[in-house]
């Protein structure tokens, strides 16, 4: 009887089609089906060393209920910690009567090619923002400092003409001297260091404690109500109301610091002017002139 290639394509295909699939069970019912053929989901563990033989390759399978067996197989080892579906056949051994699983075939359930593009995925949307991000950063602190040195070069082409000078004489900013230029030069804590006195470090100046400015080329000096008040030649004044000062002038702010005041061909040396390149450092130049 002569049989043709239909035939026997036919006959596998009905074969196929009548074997049953194997059955999924939990690896807690594996001793009621021993030497029967069934397909285990669970995740794979350590490989067992002290069990390998030649030819025999062990490691651990665990489920999502925490039940563990050790399974057997020829093939090679699968991947650490990945969730498989294997299918294969509970064995008993006769000497110790320990419960195993001989693999015959497996299947991963999540492929590791899919895993690896989502966090390709992820790390290129991630960096994307972080990276516009600094160089964002990088280009406003750039414009910032273009910024700051056009307007300090700007503030000192643009000084106006000296009219006086202020030299400290005492107090913690001893040694200081300032070209006054400005209509009116104010004198405290924090205020304008291009062209006013700024004191930061004596704590009983108020934070703006007087001004100093020229009336009719006279220049006079004013208390602006300050805590601890301003004295001209030992004289106090009242707050707010101006006095002239002849050359030479001294006045105190306060307890500590004393400033004199004077025209500005009475400085001698060097005295440096709020609005130079420097303006934050002015007066820290000793200069040579007596005291009166």
């Amino acid at each position: 009887m002569k049989t043709t290639l239909p035939t026997v394509l036919a006959l596998c295909a009905t074969w196929a089609a009548a074997a049953p699939e194997p059955q999924t069970i939990r690896l807690r019912d594996l001793p009621s089906h021993v030497g029967e053929k069934v397909t285990l989901k669970g995740r794979t563990g350590q490989i067992v060393e002290d069990e390998e033989r030649p030819g025999l390759r062990v490691y651990t399978f665990r489920d999502d209920y925490g039940d563990m067996v050790k399974v057997h197989t020829s093939a090679a080892y699968p991947t650490f910690g990945a969730t498989y579906f294997l299918t294969g056949s509970p064995e008993q051994e006769a000497a110790s009567g320990a419960l195993h699983f001989r693999e015959a075939s497996r299947r991963q359930a999540f492929p590791a090619r899919k895993v690896v593009v989502r966090e390709e995925v992820t790390v290129e949307r991630t960096l994307s923002p972080l990276i516009l991000a600094a160089v964002a950063a990088l280009v406003l602190l750039g414009v910032l400092a273009v910024v700051v040195i056009v307007r300090r070069r700007m503030a000192g082409a643009a000084l106006p003409p000296e009219w006086g000078y202020a030299e400290i004489t005492a107090g913690p900013h001893q040694g200081r001297a300032l070209t006054l230029r400005a209509a009116e030069v104010l004198v405290g804590r924090g205020v304008d260091t291009t062209l006013d006195l700024d004191l930061p470090l004596d704590v009983s100046v108020s934070r703006k404690h007087g001004r100093l400015f020229r009336e009719d080329g006279v220049p006079h000096y004013e208390d602006l109500g300050s805590s601890h008040g301003s004295w001209v030649n030992e004289q106090q004044l009242q707050p707010n109301q101006p006095v002239s000062l002849p050359a030479g002038a001294l006045i105190r702010l306060g307890p500590a610091t004393v400033i004199r005041v004077g025209p500005v061909e009475a400085a001698a040396g060097e005295t440096q002017f709020a609005g130079s390149e420097q303006a934050a450092n002015w007066g820290e130049r000793e200069t040579q002139r007596a005291e009166p």
